[in-house]
């Protein structure tokens, strides 16, 4: 299994592009943030071959302060949830590039955007179905379906705050073909 890396980078997080390399790898994985209990909390999103999943940690601080435990204290205990957006190839498990499928979140692309709250958002309109479908690994035996890597639609999403997130997403080429001689008009009167 190849293994991505994911490192802090600024203000950001970011993900390796280890050369992935199908006749020796027989996958590819990330670790998330060790000792934070960062999580992945919903389904992986896929346009074409471009991934985001949404992971999210939680950080809990207490007010220990007992100073004697016969008499009446009061305690403090407040918890903040992180929520990241996480974009890979699912290809490769490395960062996106320029020319492939991403979510513009208002992140430079190929980095992790960490923001406190929950966060979340889901493809709209009328491409609701992943364009390269689920991609869930199918039965040995079974022919790997086809998946689309361009749509003729555009894509867009909306996320937990209503905005809107724009997926940029090759577009499939549009060709036009004659039936017959009989459909070419040369005039439009009489």
């Amino acid at each position: 299994m190849l293994k991505q890396e994911l490192t802090a980078s600024g203000d950001y997080r970011q993900l390796s592009d280890n050369l992935f390399n199908p006749k020796v790898n027989r996958g590819w994985y990330f670790n998330l943030e060790s000792g934070t209990g960062e999580r992945v909390v919903s389904k992986p999103i896929v346009v074409s071959y471009g991934g985001v999943v949404f992971s999210r940690k939680y950080k809990t601080t207490k007010d220990d302060k007992l100073p004697d435990p016969c008499q009446e204290t009061e305690r403090k205990e407040e918890s903040e949830v992180y929520s990241s957006i996480i974009q890979y190839n699912i290809k490769t498990g490395g960062r996106l590039g320029e020319k492939d499928p991403h979510f513009n979140v208002g992140a430079p692309l190929g980095t992790v955007k960490t923001i406190q709250g929950l966060y979340s958002f889901t493809v709209s309109g009328n491409n609701r179905v992943d364009v390269g479908g689920n991609l869930t690994q199918s039965p040995l035996g079974k022919d790997p379906r086809r998946t689309e890597e361009c749509t003729r639609a555009p894509m867009e999403g909306i996320d937990t705050e209503g905005n809107v997130v724009s997926i940029n997403v090759p577009r499939c080429p549009i060709s036009f073909k004659r039936l017959s001689w009989r459909e070419i008009k040369t005039s439009y009167t009489g």
